[in-house]
């Protein structure tokens, strides 16, 4: 009895180049069996490694955020609201008053017939000095800019308490551009 093999060329991809390969059919069957089950292996050891070494850098991470945020908080955390929330000196009328003496309608905005609200986050510290001003949400041609530097020209406020406590509290404050 005489047996035949055949031979085929089989083309296996490489990523760094193309080998051709050629096989009997039953010796093909038997390297593919075991290149697969190394490549499986060698895969999943390299998943397993590569989860192990995140979570050591999450947990240390969180660890050290945490630490941190605990001594900083204690004496510097910012509210966005408190029990007590913090006023311009004179109330809200006198803070209209010095917004639209402070405040220069800029040129460009005048020549573009630019209009609408700018709203500027601001932060009134513990001892009622505003701090930290940025733009949330602006309508452009020099309107965020004249905002941003109103509010920084602005006076101590009344501080916001928490617990009877004098606190840093976060401030939106809504400045409206209108042409007449």
């Amino acid at each position: 009895m005489v047996q035949t093999y055949t031979k085929r060329k089989i083309f296996l991809s490489d990523e760094r180049n193309k080998i051709i390969f050629i096989f009997r059919i039953k010796s093909f069957k038997i390297f593919v069996l075991l290149s697969e089950l190394r490549r499986s292996k060698f895969h999943q050891m390299r998943k397993i490694i590569f989860l192990f070494i995140l979570l050591i850098f999450v947990f240390s991470k969180n660890t050290n955020a945490q630490n941190v945020s605990s001594s900083s908080n204690a004496a510097h955390e910012v509210f966005s609201y408190v029990e007590q929330m913090p006023q311009f000196v004179g109330g809200q009328n006198a803070m209209a008053k010095f917004i639209s003496s402070h405040l220069k309608y800029p040129k460009k905005a005048k020549k573009k017939h630019t209009e609408g609200k700018v709203i500027v986050k601001f932060i009134v510290s513990e001892t009622g000095k505003v701090e930290k001003v940025e733009v949330l949400k602006g309508i452009g041609n020099g309107c965020d800019e004249a905002a941003k530097k109103v509010i920084e020209k602005m006076p101590n406020w009344t501080p916001g308490k928490q617990n009877g406590k004098t606190v840093a509290v976060y401030f939106n404050l809504p400045i409206s551009f209108k042409l007449n």
